[in-house]
């Protein structure tokens, strides 16, 4: 549990431009290679659906971006289905709308925030 607040104090930590910065460089350095078995377990990853073992990322940043089995996770192809491209659990589901907010890395985010546009946002209006 230790780890998992850890972990997660700096993926808050991320939100700021300089610690931005530092974190970045520690997790594509070849030393962060030393966490990957630890955040692997921390938080469940499934190796299983992984190209490659956790031992094979140089990097947390390597291993944060892995690229996973093909049949390990189908993505909905259809036209009218928003798909997460993240690895995570979903958390709260809404009906969208204008004044909806999604809590993301500590920090509140409109849909038209999280989308770039109002346009794009309009979209899914009414949708959940």
């Amino acid at each position: 549990m230790v780890k998992q607040s850890l972990y997660r104090l700096f993926i808050e930590l991320s939100n700021h431009k300089m610690n931005s910065l530092i974190l970045k460089s520690f997790a594509e350095s070849k030393m962060s290679r030393r966490v990957n078995r630890s955040f692997a377990k921390t938080f469940n990853l499934n190796e299983q659906e992984m190209l490659e073992p956790v031992h094979s990322y140089k990097s947390l940043h390597e291993l944060f971006i892995r690229r996973l089995k093909p049949e390990s996770r189908p993505i909905n192809q259809l036209e009218d289905i928003l798909v997460s491209p993240v690895d995570g659990i979903l958390a709260e589901q809404h009906v969208l709308a204008p004044n909806v907010t999604f809590h993301v890395k500590g920090q509140d985010y409109t849909l038209e925030e999280m989308l770039g546009s109002k346009e794009a946002a309009e979209k899914y209006d009414g949708g959940v």
